[in-house]
């Protein structure tokens, strides 16, 4: 496993990317350069994305006087509580001093090399003077994906940044419920507008309010920038992406403002920065990031997601405010660019309103086959477009009228709830559900790939087996069944095979979807006196006649026999 960072040396180490609760350490609070730090010292611990389930990048900062310029990540498999695990493995971060947080170093690592779907621990600092210890999940490697997308918060809209902070926090709070492998926020993070040193300070006030959300301790973050965050150089001081591209950044948010990309399940995402009005460089972006998916995980990337900050089929009004012509050529070249891609979806923000677009086939909208139930199987070079509404309700600007009759618009709610959407991904569907913070659902809708009355369960491990007589049994241990579209479905079993009595007995599991598609399968149990398959310490050689007697039916079903069947209705 690696750790990366700038300018250090490189350790072996072992980490992962997901859930992250973070448990607060007892300690003093300030205390002499060199003494026992307080946990407050360590500012917005923030885990980020990383290229996929094997990384995971991180991003603190720590107060000068208290901290070390040269800092410690350390990070070992288990859980958040108690004393920090003996055996870790660690790497030493430099840290730069901060041009927004004045008396604060800024740190930033990437470390690889993780197992997917597992559980660590990791802190920050020194010997004696440690941050408090936080817990995360890496990210899912394969089929089945759940993650939150947000709109603006833009926390200090109305120079109240400790109350937004509130409201943030809140509607965090409701996505977390869902169990996100991760949240994606849609940019304008925060309020602050304009360039230079003067700005900084109140940048800083929000951003402590952003990063400082208890959720955001819980959940990997990936970000986008929007237009309230280009001009300032603290953006690239607060995140820390994977495969950054030159493509896209902005001078004044400096190398953090590229395009970048990841991948997350089995789905690939990529994060442009919408600023940069020059479609070239995100069309030669995006070419190259799904040609370096293609190469690095093959089949396994099903779905292509895009998110940015401007929407290209907006409805609110700041449709008034900029006119059609500030959105009209972006909108003709980067849907031509996201069809050449196979984009699948695009989510963006900035009109703080929530506008879903009808299936768009380049400009072109193509209405879902059933709106009634809010579903469309997607067809090649169709694309559907989702503008998230604000997540801490700030600045809702109202449906602009022109754009309330646009043919592409197919969903809006210009209320001011703070809102969030969850995003449920399996190799057959994607579902958008957004509702808001206390609870209200505003819109739902879901492409398929597929089909979805076309597609049949799955079962799996109700092979053939043998056991012997007296040995426990249990029909349903290892056996399960899933589609493409639903994912896990319960298994039902018939019959029963009785142990205490050598014969063969004979099962029927049933797996039936939402859509009444079911499956069943034969499983026949074969009860020996000369015990289970499995049982024999000198192995295959000398298996009971019974077990032989599986074992070949078992050759033979590979070569076409149907003595097992599986039966779709």
């Amino acid at each position: 496993m690696k750790g990366t960072y700038s300018g250090f040396r490189r350790l072996t180490c072992m980490i992962a990317a997901l859930a992250i609760v973070c448990a607060l350490a007892v300690v003093p609070s300030l205390s002499p350069r060199g003494a026992y730090a307080a946990a407050e010292d360590y500012a917005m611990m923030t885990a980020f994305v990383g290229a996929d389930e094997t990384q995971m990048n991180f991003n603190w900062y720590s107060f000068r006087r208290t901290t070390e310029q040269e800092q410690l990540l350390q990070i070992a498999e288990g859980e958040a509580g108690g004393v920090f695990p003996g055996e870790h493995d660690e790497i030493a971060v430099a840290g730069a001093l901060s041009e927004g947080k004045v008396n604060y170093y800024v740190f930033k690592a990437s470390v690889s090399g993780l197992k997917a779907d597992t559980q660590y621990v990791w802190r920050v600092g020194t010997a004696g003077a440690w941050s408090e210890t936080c817990s995360f999940r890496t990210l899912p490697s394969g089929e089945g994906l759940r993650f939150v997308a947000l709109g603006d918060a833009q926390i200090g809209t109305n120079g109240d940044e400790v109350s937004d902070g509130a409201a943030w926090q809140d509607t965090l709070d409701a996505a977390a419920a869902v169990s996100p492998a991760f949240v994606l926020h849609m940019g304008d993070e925060v309020e602050s507008f304009g360039s230079g040193a003067a700005t900084l300070p109140q940048s800083e006030r929000e951003y402590e309010q952003f990063f400082g959300a208890r959720a955001l301790r819980g959940v990997p973050f990936a970000g986008v920038i929007g237009n309230h965050e280009v001009s300032k150089s603290n953006w690239s001081e607060h995140h820390n992406f994977p495969n950054l591209s030159g493509n896209g950044a902005s001078s004044s948010a400096g190398a953090q403002s590229g395009d970048y990309w990841f991948v997350a399940g089995n789905v690939q995402f990529f994060v442009l920065n919408s600023n940069v009005k020059d479609d070239g460089v995100h069309a030669a972006f995006l070419a190259e990031a799904a040609e370096a998916g293609r190469e690095a995980y093959g089949d396994r990337i099903v779905w292509r997601v895009a998110a940015m900050h401007h929407s290209l089929f907006r409805g609110s009004t700041l449709y008034e405010q900029y006119g059609e012509e500030d959105i009209a050529q972006r909108r003709q070249s980067l849907s031509a660019t996201f069809t050449a891609q196979d984009i699948d979806l695009v989510l963006t923000g900035h009109e703080h309103i929530y506008t879903r677009a009808h299936m768009m086939r380049g400009t072109q909208p193509v209405p879902a086959e059933d709106e009634k139930r809010h579903c469309s199987v997607l067809p090649d070079g169709e694309i559907l477009y989702v503008t998230l509404g604000t997540s801490t309700g700030n600045k809702v600007f109202g449906v602009c009228p022109e754009a309330e009759d646009a043919p592409y618009i197919a969903a809006m709610y210009d209320g001011a709830a703070p809102q969030f959407t969850e995003i449920t991904v399996r190799s057959g569907m994607l579902k958008l559900s957004t509702r808001s913070a206390a609870g209200e659902e505003i819109d739902e809708f879901t492409i398929y790939k597929e089909d979805p009355s076309a597609v049949y369960p799955q079962i799996a491990g109700a092979e053939d087996i043998a056991v012997g007589i007296g040995e426990a049994f249990d029909p349903l241990a290892g056996v399960s069944a899933a589609d493409a579209i639903e994912g896990e479905i319960a298994v039902s079993v018939e019959g029963e095979a009785d142990t205490s009595a050598a014969g063969t007995y004979e099962l029927i599991y049933t797996a039936e979807n939402t859509y009444g598609n079911r499956t069943q399968v034969r499983r026949l149990v074969t009860v020996t006196e000369g015990g289970g398959c499995s049982s024999s310490a000198a192995g295959e050689a000398a298996w009971p006649a019974a077990c032989m007697a599986v074992a070949a039916a078992a050759a033979l079903k590979k070569g076409g026999s149907a003595r097992r069947k599986i039966i779709n209705k």
